[in-house]
């Protein structure tokens, strides 16, 4: 009934925008790229981007999915994807979300909105002085990541940076001056480690495949060599970098412009590379590392003493230091050497938005809002049956879940959205409940199912000591799920600025 009402009055949803695509994940096979609307899967329309992800995640394993997909210039094409299993176990997935650029809400005295951002707003492209290449750049924005990648890594904290949206179908550019942003839970020492670039995989229809190929090893970049993906960006800062290619046994030179190889990050999926060894890639300007004397080609083999064991292992030590001061034992040119650093919080170039997606207002006459009600209400209980699988099979982290002080704060935002996206909200919360109500827990409902089901399958009741037993065995857990969840939101609460 909630929904029923819900979309007489109008909701407003999700549109099927692809927002973020992974690398070498099937859409991404497919050539389908961020800003692609996705109108039809296997013949059907499709309403909402909600709709299309759980209709393939309960499809069976090696299914194929037709889709129809729209690109921003009205093109309209038909692609096939095969769906592969969700990495974090919730089901089948093609590797697509709908984060996108848009901002959606503002911190509390937010640099965007102070600069005149505002709620819609489209970032589609930020001009900044990079510190990493040493010059002014304009970058287009295409997706979520690459404007936060920009922001924590090439972009001074502090300085200031002009963004291009786009609002009300015009281009408008705001210079913003960004807040420096600082994570004290994780602590840094401000380097890169030394990594191999081979061509694993490259996206169908790129550019990049008229002058790569599969099996391609990068090793240097206008004669230097490549040890980070920043002494290929520095290189083309000019214009273009030219490439030392090795495959196969055979080497070759190619020349990329800045544009190509900004389409490394996109259109080239790179082999997996485990670093045994932490070997200094690039150090940061002004990091605890260039203050300790570290520099490029280092080879850190202890820390306070402790071998050090994996690149991994030495991140996550670092990450726990607190800021204390550690003794690094390195390999440089064949000599060991000491040096005595001391690692910083994350320090990053803030402009205090929350990314959104894009929405629509979805309204129908009362009849149609009763049928579409009815579907709301079997996508959303099979939703509710993916998280359950997931928490059982232990790839959803209970963590996620929330409780009475979780949906106040999320009601807050729906009800910003309009009556008829509460009263949706509501709907879903109704959903859930009745889901978690029919679970085989003594109190509730689905524990006296369980006990009618039991006295079937033996032809007698349970005892009621053990009916009471198991009853009060259940209110604790019930009790403990509460409190857990609402320790849980109030968690989030107090982390979120």
């Amino acid at each position: 009934m909630f929904f029923a009402v819900a979309f007489s009055i109008g909701v407003r949803l999700t549109r099927p925008v692809v927002g973020l695509v992974d690398v070498g994940m099937p859409a991404w096979r497919a050539g389908i790229h961020p800003g692609d609307e996705i109108t039809e899967m296997n013949g059907q329309p499709v309403r909402e981007f909600l709709e299309l992800a759980t209709n393939i995640a309960l499809l069976p394993e090696g299914s194929e999915v037709r889709l129809t997909v729209r690109s921003p210039d009205g093109t309209v094409r038909k692609v096939r994807v095969k769906p592969v299993p969700d990495p974090m176990g919730r089901g089948l997935t093609i590797g697509v979300m709908p984060v996108a650029p848009i901002a959606e809400r503002f911190e509390a005295n937010s640099a965007a909105e102070k600069a005149g951002l505002k709620r819609g707003d489209l970032i589609t492209a930020i001009s900044f002085y990079d510190r990493i290449v040493g010059k002014k750049r304009e970058v287009a924005i295409k997706d979520v990541r690459r404007l936060r990648t920009i922001l924590s890594q090439h972009v001074e904290p502090g300085s200031e940076v002009v963004l291009t949206v786009r609002r009300d179908g015009k281009q408008i550019k705001i210079p913003v001056k960004t807040a420096v942003g600082v994570e004290e839970r994780v602590m840094r020492l401000g380097m890169l480690n030394a990594t191999e670039f081979v061509v694993d995989e490259l996206r169908p229809g790129s550019p990049l495949k008229k002058v790569l190929r599969v099996g391609d090893r990068f090793l240097k970049a206008d004669g230097v060599e490549i040890m980070t993906y920043y002494d290929i960006l520095k290189a083309a800062s000019d214009g273009a970098v030219t490439l030392t290619l090795s495959n196969g046994g055979e080497t070759r030179q190619v020349t990329l412009t800045e544009k190509q190889v900004l389409l490394l990050e996109d259109d080239v999926k790179w082999k997996d590379y485990v670093a045994r060894q932490v070997e200094v890639g690039y150090v940061l300007e002004g990091s605890a590392a260039e203050a300790a004397g570290i520099k490029r080609g280092d080879v850190v083999v202890e820390v306070d003493g402790k071998k050090v064991q994996s690149f991994t292992w030495f991140a996550d030590y670092i990450s726990k230091s607190r800021g204390r001061a550690m003794v690094l034992t390195i390999l440089r040119n064949g000599r060991r050497v000491s040096v005595t650093a001391k690692p910083r919080p994350i320090r990053y170039a803030k402009i205090g938005i929350a990314f959104g997606m894009h929405r629509m207002l979805y309204r129908t006459d009362p009849i149609s809002a009763m049928a579409i009600g009815a579907k709301r209400t079997w996508l959303w209980a099979k939703r509710v049956f993916l998280v359950i699988r997931g928490l059982f099979a232990r790839t959803v982290a209970a963590k996620h879940l929330s409780g009475p002080v979780g949906i106040i704060s999320i009601s807050y935002a729906f009800a910003k959205l309009g009556l008829g996206t509460l009263l949706y909200l509501l709907g879903l919360i109704s959903i859930n409940l009745a889901i978690v109500n029919l679970l085989p827990i003594p109190v509730l409902d689905g524990g006296h199912l369980m006990f009618v089901a039991i006295e079937k399958l033996r032809g007698k009741p349970v005892s009621p000591g053990a009916q009471l037993a198991a009853q009060l065995v259940g209110l604790f857990l019930l009790l403990a799920l509460i409190v857990f969840v609402t320790y849980n939101d109030v968690l989030r609460l107090v982390q979120t600025p």
